[in-house]
């Protein structure tokens, strides 16, 4: 709860900034817009938020949280308006993976209600529609959604050139497969420039080759056994909640630089060490 706040603080400063600073921002004037290195490092942290605060008040059927309803509805608003302004298709898409999760998680334990599934279909929809006024830059909004839909747009295109990056990495991969080119590979042999190849998958192929997936996979996949094993044998929803926020994370790499970055790996060792210790003890 407290990174839903700390983002909704975040993004009170953004409009008070700017309100004072708009010519900057909208210039493009360094350090005018505090997310101009990278405007995607946010959407990780939002759509985290977002879907804890989805998991949150789709169970706000338990008593002690009724009280939370109005608090919890308005972060969710702010996160979740954020989340569409900052136009990251990768954050929104793993976003919707999750809430079909949560949704899923929540009918097998029969804690689900439709009024629940109404009320937070009309908070995402009012939180879109909020984001649209402060939806200046040609690289955020809903309207980004539809880049690359024009009818003489390739998929290359639609996926800002993902495939040609994933397609040459492939090449490389191929060329030494099981034990890779060592960490950070792709910075030096990549041909586009770019740090990583936009998708986790491939990254760890290409710098620890099969034999490191192979053993990076073995772990996860014991913390996705033991967390369903949690929900199936004991109805548990701390543990679900955590691998779903795992899942997140890993659907977002699948089409971003996630896994790559300092920041989202640091909360992806935490949710993972929670997910670990806490099924080790209780399961």
């Amino acid at each position: 709860m407290a990174l839903s706040i700390s983002i909704s603080l975040y993004v009170v400063f953004l409009l008070i900034d700017f309100l004072l600073n708009s010519n900057a921002m909208q210039n493009y004037e360094r350090n005018a817009l505090p997310l101009i290195t990278n405007r995607r490092y946010a959407g990780y942290i939002a759509m985290l938020n977002s879907i804890f605060l989805f998991f949150y008040l789709l169970n706000i059927n338990d008593e002690s949280k009724k009280h939370n309803i109005y608090y919890c509805s308005l972060l969710y608003i702010v996160n979740f308006s954020f989340l569409t302004w900052l136009g990251g298709r990768g954050a929104v898409f793993s976003f919707l993976i999750s809430i079909i999760l949560i949704m899923l998680a929540f009918i097998y334990l029969k804690n689900i209600a439709l009024k629940s599934i109404i009320f937070l279909f009309i908070l995402s929809v009012l939180s879109s529609i909020v984001s649209i006024p402060f939806s200046i830059f040609e690289w955020n909004g809903m309207h980004r959604f539809l880049i690359g839909f024009e009818d003489s747009a390739s998929l290359d295109k639609f996926s800002s050139g993902r495939l040609s990056m994933w397609a040459d990495t492939l090449v490389l991969i191929l060329q030494q497969p099981f034990l890779g080119y060592g960490a950070d590979a792709y910075r030096f042999l990549g041909p586009t420039g770019h740090y990583q190849p936009h998708n986790f998958v491939l990254q760890i192929l290409l710098e620890f080759g099969l034999l490191g997936l192979l053993f990076l996979g073995a772990f996860f996949s014991s913390i996705v056994k033991k967390s369903i094993g949690k929900l199936i044998v004991n109805k548990d929803q701390n543990s679900i909640l955590a691998l779903i926020l795992i899942i997140s994370l890993f659907v977002h790499g699948l089409l971003d630089g996630t896994i790559y970055h300092a920041q989202p790996v640091m909360l992806l060792a935490i949710l993972c060490a929670y997910a670990f210790v806490y099924n080790k003890a209780k399961f």
